[in-house]
């Protein structure tokens, strides 16, 4: 059956309820049976608010009365959004204290202690449901409007990604600052959060026997040293290669001679072969260290310890071309 919404404004109370009727049988006749399923309750008296509603329920049975047509139109427009409805808010609205949309939602803010926030900017905010509350947008930015506005615009790009980031290190982002500037503040913050994050990485190794070689590297065989390692050159061998080296699927080792490299080795139908070597910020190796990686992957010794150390470990092969050919290189999946 359809539900009856009673509003009331007397004497003594400010009053909304939703009345529930259902069919019932006592065995020899039928008939209606009403519930008040959500009520909300003001007591002039004693100034008492009672209430069930849900934020959302109230909005919508506000707007089935005529004398609320205002709130239903700014409703449709995305003028205003059930998150304002508070029980002051409702309470005003049913004394018919608050007759537009502009006075519903400044006095929102102000119940929030926010101030100097665009209201129309708010709503937009609300409507578009971000989960980062307007007190701790006013906390990090030195413009909320425009921070709002931003977050609108982008849901989930970069500026939400700094907004977090900013919230978790206790810094100030300015919404205006320029694509670069943001780049490069995204960047600084994503390093300082890795700083903080490393010490919470697993230690326990991936094998157990890990060689030592006679070559200026070392395999990297936990996920601390993985994580440090492409904090320190600025790639993402941790985010993108880090499952398949746990699984033993990758074997990441870090080179610090001739330059300073990270080489990426790919096992294939029992293999280990070259996948891809990089020094800082994927910057493409030298000769040097070409020929340095040809000697480690051809070494006798090497390949001896490669194929001791951990459980069915395979062996080495290298394919890695002089600097003349370094453009044949698969570097589509770079660090």
């Amino acid at each position: 059956m359809k539900n009856i919404v009673r509003y009331e404004n007397s004497e003594k109370y400010l009053s909304l309820e939703k009345i529930q009727g259902s069919v019932e049988f006592t065995g020899t006749h039928f008939y209606v049976k009403h519930q008040i399923v959500d009520k909300f309750l003001y007591k002039k008296e004693n100034k008492k608010t009672f209430s069930r509603y849900e934020r959302r329920g109230l909005l919508d049975d506000l707007m089935l009365f005529p004398r609320f047509d205002w709130i239903k139109k700014e409703h449709d427009n995305g003028h205003v959004h059930f998150k304002v409805f508070s029980n002051s808010i409702v309470r005003d609205i049913l004394a018919g204290k608050l007759t537009n949309v502009e006075e519903v939602v400044k006095k929102y803010l102000k119940s929030l202690h926010l101030k100097n926030i665009d209201w129309k900017i708010f709503v937009r905010y609300l409507v578009n449901d971000y989960t980062i509350p307007l007190n701790w947008l006013k906390v990090v930015t030195t413009d909320v409007n425009e921070a709002m506005t931003k977050l609108c615009e982008q849901p989930q790009g970069q500026f939400k990604d700094i907004i977090e980031q900013s919230l978790s290190l206790g810094r100030t982002v300015n919404p205006r600052w320029s694509k670069k500037r943001m780049e490069e503040e995204h960047l600084k913050m994503t390093r300082m959060l890795m700083k903080m994050e490393i010490d919470d990485k697993e230690k326990t190794p991936v094998y157990n026997e890990c060689p030592t070689f006679d070559y200026p590297c070392h395999i990297l065989n936990t996920e601390q040293e993985v994580f440090q390692e492409g904090l320190d050159m600025h790639h993402c061998i941790y985010t993108c290669y880090w499952k398949r080296i746990k699984n033993k699927e990758y074997l990441g080792l870090s080179f610090y001679e001739p330059e300073r490299f990270t080489l990426g080795l790919n096992r294939t139908n029992g293999k280990f072969e070259f996948d891809q070597a990089y020094l800082k910020y994927d910057k493409e190796i030298g000769q040097a260290s070409i020929d340095m990686i040809n000697k480690f992957l051809n070494d006798d010794v090497v390949v001896e310890q490669i194929t001791k150390f951990g459980q069915d470990n395979p062996t080495l092969t290298s394919i890695v071309p002089k600097v003349e050919d370094v453009e044949d290189v698969d570097n589509d999946l770079p660090f």
